[in-house]
């Protein structure tokens, strides 16, 4: 029974393709919208708050499509790093 369900989940999947429900749609072209905006302003985009939370970094698209990496250490970590250093001299 699971694996018929599995299987119908996934061909339902693949035929509606890449249609999404209204709401969605509307949510997803927003977002597009403001990361967009984001990005002529040199700004963070939705995703690379996202990312910087998780990884505990500074990310951000506009830094990456200038040929740079996309996450570096933030100043609070570098900042951090250097007190734990000092520390351990002393």
């Amino acid at each position: 029974m699971a694996k018929r369900l599995m299987i119908f989940l996934i061909a339902c999947i693949i035929i509606s393709g890449c249609v999404m429900p209204p709401l969605l749609n509307v949510v997803s072209t927003a977002k597009t919208t403001w990361d967009i905006g984001a990005i002529i302003n040199d700004e963070k985009t939705t995703t690379d708050h996202v990312i910087s939370e998780i990884k505990q970094e500074d990310c951000r698209t506009h830094r990456f499509l200038d040929g740079n990496q996309y996450c570096e250490k933030s100043l609070q970590h570098k900042l951090n790093e250097y007190i734990q250093t000092l520390e351990e001299e002393y």
